[in-house]
């Protein structure tokens, strides 16, 4: 399979994106996203801000991403995340609020709304900021925009941040 779009060339990209691409690993879908020049660099702050400035426990963030990939078929996110999620000890056994996050997760990923019981129990463990926090990962698209993107772009799964995650976060 083929990616519908091929790679931005970082000689025809404005020098501030060219840069902020440089410093990353060869990432398919910032390469994608950096045919919208004026909005890759506020995009890569906000994944970075993702990673590094909620209040959400980092592994509930990585564990609706990849319920979210799970649910929207977003291969790309799945891939990517599989071994940061192995990283913050993801497995089987879950607790209380990580199934909250699994069933919040599929509930914002089928539905515009969320039925009451399911935001009574994730708001049973999870504080106001942390649901904000939450669908911001989830909703205000990152996550699912990425995964649309890749899906819809047919961009091939990668793990490049396996190795590249201190770097991007810093």
């Amino acid at each position: 399979m083929r990616a519908r779009l091929d790679d931005t060339d970082l000689t025809d990209l404005p020098a501030h994106v060219a840069l902020l691409l440089a410093d990353l690993p060869p990432d398919p879908v910032f390469r994608t996203l950096s045919h919208a020049s004026t909005t890759i660099g506020p995009m890569l702050e906000f994944a970075r801000s993702l990673c590094t400035s909620l209040q959400l426990p980092a592994r509930l963030r990585e564990l609706a991403i990849l319920a979210l990939a799970g649910e929207t078929n977003a291969t790309f996110v799945w891939t990517q995340h599989v071994p940061i999620s192995a990283r913050e000890g993801i497995g089987e056994d879950l607790t209380d609020a990580e199934r909250s996050v699994l069933r919040f997760t599929a509930a914002v990923a089928n539905g515009a709304t969320v039925p009451d019981d399911v935001f009574t129990e994730i708001r049973a463990q999870l504080s106001a900021r942390e649901i904000v926090e939450l669908l911001q990962v989830l909703v205000l698209g990152y996550y699912a925009m990425l995964g649309r993107i890749s899906t819809v772009l047919d961009i091939e799964p990668s793990e490049l941040y396996d190795g590249y995650r201190d770097s991007f976060l810093d």
